[in-house]
């Protein structure tokens, strides 16, 4: 997320009967550099993930996703989760 008129990257969750959540979201530019994320999803359901990449008032911005994971087993520590011993899908 680099550029004058970068916005918000959003991640919405999708369960079956087609609602969308909004679960995880960054603004603004974040330097010319990766960053990573993580949020645990903690779902036995299936679900589908969307990515939304909202632009500025111009062209001078830049929103890329790179390198998504989903893994299951304990959350990362830096994970927030309700129960710690809990097992959790998480990217």
């Amino acid at each position: 997320m680099f550029g004058a008129s970068v916005d918000t990257l959003n991640m919405y969750m999708e369960f079956s009967h087609g609602d969308l959540f909004k679960v995880w979201s960054l603004q603004g530019e974040q330097a010319n550099v990766w960053l990573s994320a993580s949020y645990s999803l903690q779902t036995y359901n299936p679900v589908r993930l969307w990515f939304e990449g909202v632009v500025g008032s111009s062209f001078f911005g830049d929103i890329a996703i790179d390198d998504v994971n989903l893994a299951f087993g304990p959350c990362p520590a830096d994970v927030s989760i309700r129960n710690k011993n809990a097992n959790c899908f998480w990217f």
